[in-house]
């Protein structure tokens, strides 16, 4: 199952790319592919990512993403879905600052575990917040922190994205 995602995901990820470069794309910037490292606030677990950032306008992104809180943590969770960035137009120096919303499909694995009122194994997670990412360099890390409406929890992600025509 979750090898069906990962492919899932990178043709999510790839295919807006393959789009793109049909139209002008000196215009806009390039996408970037990565891997993070997720931290659930409240839950106090860590979780791996996998992300792409795909420029859709001048300071408009699509991010897609998939996230997995391994078995042994807590919560025991697949996030896999999308959120837009807009780059704040602030000058940050060598960053760039950014808002993000989102949507997710979660699958709560050890949901069973659990008594809540909202308890349920497939569930859908808007999430909002806001980042900062190195604004150039074929290697730019990222700092961002969300909040999943649904659940009311807190996550901050760090991690590195690749752009390997920018190196």
């Amino acid at each position: 199952m979750i090898a069906r995602i990962c492919i899932s995901f990178l043709l999510f990820a790839c295919f807006p790319a393959g789009a793109l470069a049909q139209k002008n794309s000196r215009d806009l910037p390039r996408t970037g592919y990565g891997f993070g490292l997720v931290y659930n606030v409240p839950v106090q677990s860590f979780g791996p990512e996998l992300k792409a950032r795909i420029p859709i306008r001048r300071r408009l992104y699509l991010a897609p993403e998939l996230s997995y809180f391994l078995p042994f943590s807590p919560i025991h969770e697949l996030y896999a879905g999308a959120a837009a960035h807009y780059e704040l137009p602030i000058p940050a120096g060598r960053f760039s600052p950014y808002l993000a919303a989102g949507a997710y499909y979660n699958n709560w694995m050890n949901v069973d575990e659990y008594r809540n009122s909202l308890k349920d194994r497939h569930n859908f997670a808007p999430e909002a917040g806001a980042g900062i990412i190195l604004s150039y360099g074929c290697v730019r890390p990222y700092l961002e922190s969300r909040y999943d409406i649904r659940w009311r929890e807190a996550t901050i992600r760090i991690g590195l994205l690749f752009y390997p025509g920018d190196c």
